[in-house]
């Protein structure tokens, strides 16, 4: 697991994570525990401070590219979302609003209030990217999201919470650029050559072109001559294969690198991680005060 991931993990969990481990702690009544409690609470702190600091740094020093002239590699992009032509939106239950993403969590208690069930959802369906030079094909699988559209529905014991992008909203993206060119297909001049004169040959009135002396057979000199125009289309459509148009693509960077996706302005999304990031060092600076003292108290004493 590389360690963007183990951040991602370590940061969704610090927010409610740190009450649970204080709650946990304090109904313990066990300075043991406390002790035990504090060092993870560091751990937690620590990561998510170095992945919130991260992100808001990535945000703030990365510059906006162009589609249309962007570079290959890590970029990051802003544009208005859409689906791709034709409207297909990410397929999902009939609850969840018209979205070019979502991710959905069901949980449902019984009678008494306890859990009977829990499941979720993370759609991973593309869709595109505009901006006033191009169309970007986003590939969310993986993404780190942060979005302002949120529901929440229940329904009989059960509670739907919704998190979604919509058609129409301003994207900012950070992932791996990529432009698939039909270029970079390898390409076999003999097999299609092959395959265009298999299929000519059954076609009649084709192969009528190439019997020259009009006897009804195709003889030896005739047949040269049909692989020789074969070879000219196959070259000819090699050489339209080429000079097709690449499709952009943002997609998940490899070696670990962050990939996020937001209807957030940058600037705004930037200063939200960075105030994250100033929580969690205050909250280490004190658990990683406290938890050594409490340790040496608790082996001095025993």
């Amino acid at each position: 697991m590389t360690f963007t991931r183990l951040s991602v993990i370590f940061n969704s969990f610090a927010g409610a994570g740190h009450l649970v481990l204080l709650l946990f702690a304090w109904v313990s009544h066990d300075l043991r525990v406390w002790a035990a409690v504090l060092w993870a609470m560091a751990l937690i702190s620590i990561v998510s401070w170095i992945a919130t600091y991260r992100r808001a740094r990535l945000i703030r020093d990365t510059p906006t590219a162009r589609i249309a002239s962007a570079g290959q590699g890590f970029t990051e992009l802003v544009g208005m979302g859409e689906a791709h032509p034709g409207g297909d939106l990410a397929a999902g239950p009939m609850w969840i609003p018209p979205s070019l993403w979502y991710r959905y969590h069901v949980r449902c208690e019984d009678s008494n209030g306890r859990s009977r069930g829990r499941s979720s959802r993370t759609s991973d369906d593309t869709f595109l990217l505009r901006d006033d030079s191009g169309v970007c094909v986003i590939d969310p699988d993986h993404a780190e999201v942060v979005t302002t559209h949120k529901r929440t529905r229940r329904e009989g014991d059960c509670v739907y919470e919704i998190e979604y992008l919509r058609p129409g909203d301003t994207l900012y993206a950070l992932g791996e650029f990529v432009t698939v060119r039909a270029g970079d297909t390898p390409l076999d001049p003999n097999a299609d050559t092959a395959a265009l004169l298999r299929e000519w040959k059954g076609q009649s009135e084709t192969m009528k072109r190439f019997d020259t002396n009009g006897d009804g057979k195709i003889d030896e000199a005739e047949w040269a001559a049909a692989r020789h125009q074969a070879r000219a289309e196959v070259a000819k459509q090699h050489m339209t294969h080429r000079l097709a148009p690449g499709v952009h693509m943002l997609r998940v960077p490899t070696h670990g690198r962050l990939f996020l996706l937001s209807n957030i302005d940058p600037d705004h999304l930037a200063q939200r991680f960075l105030y994250w990031s100033w929580f969690h060092l205050a909250l280490f600076l004190v658990s990683a005060v406290a938890a050594p003292v409490l340790t040496g108290r608790l082996l001095l004493a025993g």
